[in-house]
């Protein structure tokens, strides 16, 4: 169990001061010119109050601040109920009557409350831990209506004599207990069970014990036929402040005991901290200083402004210094290890590189073997017989022999055309595997240039663009390759690529 502050102290010492002074003057009442019941009403509609209060300055999850603050006011709203009942409309049997159902509001709503704050423990406000159980509203607005309608179906109380003084309860009633009875033990055992600290979790039975005693008083009060018990003439409690001690011994035990999140030590954990700060006001003067001692030399002072003043602390450089140090020996010798590193990855690139022009050289070589050995050969044939690029290619007509070298040279320049586009084209698959049509287009109009040269009419019309695998490339330039190598008795020549949707 964590230790308790002095301000944690005072304020129990408070409160129980507080309910000792309301059951000692439970019998006391003020003038009849205020309105109002009597003192000990007062007095616990105060601590509702107070006790709603210190709960929006400790509870650090919003929606459990929220619903813990509606179930004080939902209490209170119990008490001024009881007010209006017994002094301000004493004698109007319907307003009493309304007063009296308007009980059964605070007594099913705080319930609900208590169960929608144990969801939203041990989660953060981002996951909206209650976006499932909106419709619980809903019921409990059902219940109040239904309740407030009873002059009409009489099923939460059913009126004797026309009096009203005489009463037995309806099923109504029963579901209104069941309903805050299971709500109020499954927050209790959510509230222990979802608590992330295991040493704290252990103190369970401190609020299950206040609970419980609590709840015998109750059940006392019923024993008795629903009247107030009396002991040496004189009566300590109504169910109304039992009910309301049933939940805010509970919850205001395990607040203190840490079982559910609070800030209530956040000034302790502040003043044992290891680090050496303070918290100032607008003028400097200290409010809340750690027990670290500032250090005498290597020290940095920082400050934040936060609302009502500042925050400074101060930083000891000495340890930074020294791993600074360490940090720039590593980094000298890591830079020299670079320095290989980088030697060895330009000599793997470089190896890469040659690997992979290699690699592609005999990709290439292999495909255009044949064609390059038929250049060779057109080339060679040639040369041997002693014709050249000198010769005139307008004498083809009346030289036979020229006329048969410049078939060869045409015949060469298409096959080197070939060769040309073919190892562009297994450049390209080495990007992907499919290929423009447009690339295929720049090869034949490459291969009509020189084809023209032989005199056949030719012509070529290109439409559409698509990428398509390089088989269908390949196969269409060996098909045209295999075309142009063999005119014989070819007149004219007509080549249409159409890569539009749906045509190849």
């Amino acid at each position: 169990m964590l230790k308790m502050t002095a301000r944690q102290k005072k304020m129990i010492l408070g409160f129980a001061i507080a309910i000792l002074l309301a059951v000692l003057n439970i019998n006391t009442t003020l003038t009849n010119r205020l309105h109002l019941h009597d003192i000990h009403t007062l007095i616990y509609a105060s601590i509702v109050i107070a006790w709603g209060f210190l709960v929006h300055q400790r509870i650090v999850n919003r929606p459990a601040r929220s619903h813990l603050v509606a179930a004080s006011i939902f209490m209170f709203l119990l008490f001024l109920s009881r007010m209006i009942r017994w002094k301000c409309f004493k004698h109007n049997p319907i307003a009493c009557e309304f007063a009296w159902y308007a009980y059964y509001v605070s007594f099913t709503a705080v319930p609900l409350c208590a169960f929608l704050v144990a969801l939203c423990v041990g989660k953060t406000q981002r996951e909206d831990p209650l976006r499932h159980v909106k419709w619980l509203w809903g019921v409990q607005a059902g219940l109040a209506a239904l309740v407030f309608m009873n002059p009409w179906h009489q099923l939460f109380f059913r009126f004797l004599d026309e009096t009203h003084e005489a009463y037995e309860y309806g099923i109504l009633y029963y579901v209104c207990v069941v309903w805050g009875v299971v709500l109020t033990i499954a927050a209790m055992v959510m509230i222990i069970r979802r608590c992330q600290v295991a040493s704290l979790r252990k103190y369970w039975f401190i609020p299950l014990l206040g609970m419980l005693f609590f709840a015998g008083v109750s059940v006392w009060y019923y024993l008795l036929g629903g009247t107030s018990p009396e002991i040496f003439g004189r009566k300590f409690y109504h169910i109304q402040e039992v009910f309301c001690l049933i939940f805010i011994f509970p919850f205001e035990s395990m607040i203190q005991l840490g079982i559910m999140p609070n800030n209530s030590r956040y000034v302790l954990f502040f003043k044992n901290s290891p680090i050496s700060a303070s918290i100032q006001d607008e003028v400097g003067s200290i409010i809340y200083m750690s027990k670290a001692q500032v250090p005498a030399e290597n020290e940095r002072r920082s400050e934040k402004t936060i609302h009502g003043g500042k925050m400074v602390w101060y930083e000891n450089l000495t340890a930074i210094q020294r791993l600074n140090e360490e940090i720039q020996k590593v980094t000298e010798e890591l830079e020299e290890e670079n320095d290989l590193i980088q030697e060895e990855n330009r000599i793997r690139e470089e190896r890469i590189s040659y690997e992979t022009k290699n690699r592609l050289y005999d990709k290439i070589a292999g495909a255009v073997k044949d064609k390059a050995l038929a250049i060779d050969d057109i080339l060679t044939k040639l040369v041997d017989e002693n014709v050249g690029s000198t010769v005139p290619v307008q004498s083809a007509e009346e030289n036979t022999e020229n006329a048969g070298a410049k078939e060869q040279l045409i015949k060469a320049m298409l096959l080197g055309a070939y060769v040309k586009r073919r190892g562009n084209m297994i450049l390209l698959t080495e990007e992907s595997e499919r290929i423009s049509t447009k690339e295929l287009g720049s090869a034949i109009r490459e291969s009509l240039d020189y084809f023209s040269l032989t005199g056949i009419l030719n012509n070529f019309k290109e439409y559409g663009e698509r990428r398509v695998p390089e088989k269908l490339i390949l196969l269409a330039q060996d098909i045209l390759q295999e075309l142009l190598e063999n005119t014989q008795e070819m007149d004219s020549l007509y080549v249409v690529l159409d890569a539009r949707e749906g045509f190849l």
